[in-house]
């Protein structure tokens, strides 16, 4: 289930989660960033509040790319993009085999069309992993 349908009661415990972390964090200056799970608790509640941009997180991928440089930066992106497409095959196919829908199916086939393009999406991954890749280029649609 996405979290647009959480239950409210975890809803709440996220969010007090969130207020747990956020007090043992460091005091914000300009040296010191947001810890990563703060960041991403954030994340699962802000259904009522929250933008594009929280919704997919990508001040977390943006944080993550500062602190590394060049090729190395490209292919941990990259990895990411990758990571987070496998796991959206996952969740849609898992939804597929729970609910055989024509609305499932289409969702399902989307993100396996997504998991197919990781070679020109995510190049550097591509390069690093070609075979993997290669297998999602050769399957059938």
């Amino acid at each position: 289930m996405g979290r647009g349908d959480a239950h409210p009661a975890l809803i709440a415990k996220l969010r007090d989660l969130h207020a747990s972390v956020q007090s043992d964090a460091p005091p914000e200056d300009e040296e010191v960033s947001t810890p990563p799970l703060s960041s991403w608790l954030r994340l699962t509640f802000d259904q009522e509040d929250g933008d594009y941009h929280t919704y997919v997180g990508t001040h977390l991928y943006d944080g993550m790319r500062e602190r590394s440089e060049g090729e190395k930066g490209d292919i941990l992106s990259d990895t990411i993009m990758a990571a987070l497409a496998v796991d959206l095959l996952s969740t849609e196919t898992s939804a597929l085999a729970a609910e055989p829908s024509r609305r499932q199916r289409t969702r399902a086939r989307a993100a396996y069309q997504l998991l197919r393009s990781m070679n020109a999406l995510a190049p550097a991954w591509g390069e690093k992993f070609e075979g993997i890749c290669s297998t999602f280029s050769s399957s059938p649609t």
